[in-house]
């Protein structure tokens, strides 16, 4: 391509000036069609909730991401669903009925302003029932007679259940039986005061979060120490009882008096004499 530059010329004295133009070459390349930056892909909408490959315990009520404002959403997994991306830049897709556990939950989803539409995302989650416990009873106070020694409840059939108890892994593990059942006895004793179990399930791979109930157990009452009864003839005599202790590990009822057993003793009641007066 040539490009003129023009320049005046000034004539020698006493001649009036001459006007010429030079000539100059200035290389311009060529613009061709494929240098020419074609207009950004729509990108595909984002999953925010559930995370990819996440485990939840219980139901899901739907599926929440982001994307163009103004953009249409397709959810694509057991059936197409449709939302429009809010100007704030978010979408959401609800279920009703909800999602109900199961092995495993697949989603894509593209969003389509309008004649284009981006490339699909994918999602991956999971449902599972968490455990549930039946025993001790949440919140439920206890009489130091009838403190729990184990923990029982429901989860799914081939989990695995595990047990802490006021902070203390348990040792023993526990499997669901046909129904669902489970129970785990406690390491230690439990004593008075407050207590709280906790339970996990865990089941192909993922371990859920703890279900946990609390509850109390009651110190009993002091017990009142006997007095020294004495003995009468070298038979041991119960306090205050009217009874005499005999070796005898019988029950005998006769006209003359009861014998019971009682830790290789028994008791005969003493006949007393009654006089009426007229």
């Amino acid at each position: 391509m040539l490009v003129l530059a023009g320049a005046s010329v000034l004539a020698p004295a006493g001649l009036s000036p001459v006007s010429a133009t030079a000539r100059s070459v200035v290389d311009v390349p060529p613009v061709t069609p494929e240098e020419v930056a074609p207009a950004a892909a729509l990108q595909p909408p984002v999953f925010t909730s559930p995370d990819d490959g996440e485990r939840i315990p219980g139901v899901l009520y739907g599926i929440f991401g982001t994307g163009v404002p103004g953009a249409t959403i397709a959810l694509d997994g057991g059936g197409t669903r449709t939302a429009v991306v809010q100007p704030d830049g978010t979408w959401s897709v609800p279920f009703i009925p909800p999602l109900f556990p199961s092995n495993e939950y697949d989603f894509s989803a593209t969003q389509t302003v309008g004649t284009e539409t981006s490339e699909p995302a994918f999602l991956s989650f999971s449902l599972y029932f968490p455990p549930r416990i039946l025993s001790p009873v949440d919140k439920h106070v206890f009489p130091l007679s009838e403190a729990p020694v184990e923990v029982a409840g429901f989860a799914a059939q081939g989990s695995i259940i595990r047990a802490v108890l006021d902070g203390v892994p348990q040792t023993a593990e526990a499997t669901p039986n046909a129904e669902g059942l489970f129970q785990l006895r406690f390491d230690t004793a439990v004593g008075p005061g407050d207590h709280e179990v906790s339970v996990t399930e865990e089941q192909e791979g993922g371990i859920s979060s703890p279900v946990a109930h609390t509850f109390t157990v009651e110190a009993g009452p002091a017990s009142a120490a006997l007095p020294d009864a004495g003995s009468d003839g070298g038979v041991p005599r119960l306090p205050d009882t009217g009874f005499e202790a005999s070796p005898f590990g019988l029950v005998l009822v006769g006209l003359g008096g009861v014998v019971m057993a009682a830790a290789g003793w028994s008791r005969r009641v003493r006949t007393r004499r009654r006089t009426h007066v007229i």
